[in-house]
């Protein structure tokens, strides 16, 4: 899957660098409500919101990382905790001479078939249908 997603990342890198490159000469100007931004090569607009996007994404995942990473230093601490508690309980005990204790026998028992329920409706005698023929 990893590979997938670099091979993936790198197509669209080329794709956009060849789109960056091809339109570095064209200017564009950027309205944003009354602002306009002065005369920008398109070609660089787009790779600046290219870089812009890629580092918002890691911060966004580096945030996550950092919450898992508390959770899991939590989650080791409770263990570590746990494990004290159980090692203080465990008692060694020394082998002692265990009374035997005789088992007996019991015969194998033979599971019993599940009861025969008709259908609703249905009659509960046996139909001659339901009986061998002797051909």
């Amino acid at each position: 899957m990893l590979y997938i997603v670099i091979i993936l990342f790198l197509i669209f890198s080329g794709v956009l660098a060849v789109v960056a490159f091809e339109n570095i000469t064209t200017q564009v100007q950027i309205t944003l409500f009354a602002w306009q931004s002065p005369n920008l090569p398109l070609g660089l607009l787009l790779l600046l919101v290219f870089v812009l996007g890629a580092v918002l994404l890691y911060l966004v995942s580096a945030a996550s990382a950092w919450q898992d990473w508390r959770e899991m230093r939590r989650l080791r601490r409770n263990i570590e905790e746990l494990e004290a508690v159980i090692n203080q309980h465990r008692v060694v005990q020394t082998p002692q001479a265990a009374p035997e204790v005789q088992m007996q026998e019991t015969p194998e028992v033979q599971p019993m078939p599940p009861p025969i329920v008709p259908m609703p409706g249905m009659p509960t005698k046996p139909d001659i249908s339901d009986m061998p023929t002797q051909h």
